[in-house]
């Protein structure tokens, strides 16, 4: 079984991934405009 803080890493993982993921798209914008 998988203990509630590796659960928690993976969690906070995905989090700063999609973070990454929409920092780009908001420059971006911020460059058109």
């Amino acid at each position: 079984e998988l203990e509630d803080s590796t659960l928690v890493k993976l969690g906070l993982k995905r989090v700063v991934k999609d973070n990454f993921r929409i920092e780009p798209k908001i420059e971006s914008l911020e460059i058109q405009n």
